[in-house]
């Protein structure tokens, strides 16, 4: 729950919005049916191979060639969705966490107060569905840093993607933060 006072940018409580395993379900989905489908042509490539009949069907081993480095990728995805990460906001500005774990050498960034000109949020609908977007809006291009990989980044503006609740709580904590930096709200 929010802070209920405004934070001044000398102090303030630190407060969380986690982001862990953000569009995880869809990972999973891609990477379980590309793992399935790769072990399903590779029994029947050794079922050809046993059989004596490799060369009457190929397409086991064309699949498999376009397969493996597919489900590699998806595989070396899975630190990203599974590492402890979200969005921290205090009294010294918000940081933007994205841990470190296994393999994956993690993404943190942090803006301070000063450099914060304006916040915004949208909701957007489509045939696709709905995205929440929450806008940071900075003094000064943005850095070459590594930026947590669900943040969009613009020449001044950070954007974060959101569910439904993780929208509704990070508008709740920026606005108690820094209602002065909240846009036409």
């Amino acid at each position: 729950m929010p802070h209920e006072s405004p934070m001044t940018p000398e102090s303030g409580p630190s407060h969380w919005v986690d982001m862990r395993w953000r569009l995880a379900w869809e990972w999973l989905a891609w990477t379980g049916g590309c793992v399935g489908v790769t072990i399903l042509m590779a029994v029947l490539a050794v079922d050809a191979v046993v059989t004596g009949l490799p060369g009457s069907n190929a397409f086991p081993f064309v699949l498999l060639v376009i397969l493996v480095p597919l489900c590699w990728a998806l595989l070396h995805m899975a630190p990203r969705y599974s590492t402890r990460q979200g969005v921290a906001v205090d009294g010294a500005g918000i940081t933007l966490v994205q841990e470190s774990k296994w393999w994956f050498r993690g993404r943190t960034t942090h803006f301070a107060w000063s450099r914060v000109t304006r916040i915004s949020r949208e909701v957007i609908r489509s045939r696709y569905g709905t995205s929440y977007l929450v806008d940071i809006e900075l003094t000064g291009a943005l850095a070459q840093e590594r930026y947590p990989t669900w943040v969009l980044l613009d020449w001044r503006k950070i954007r974060i993607g959101l569910d439904r609740a993780q929208y509704e709580n990070l508008s709740q904590i920026l606005r108690t933060a820094r209602p002065d930096l909240y846009a036409g709200e």
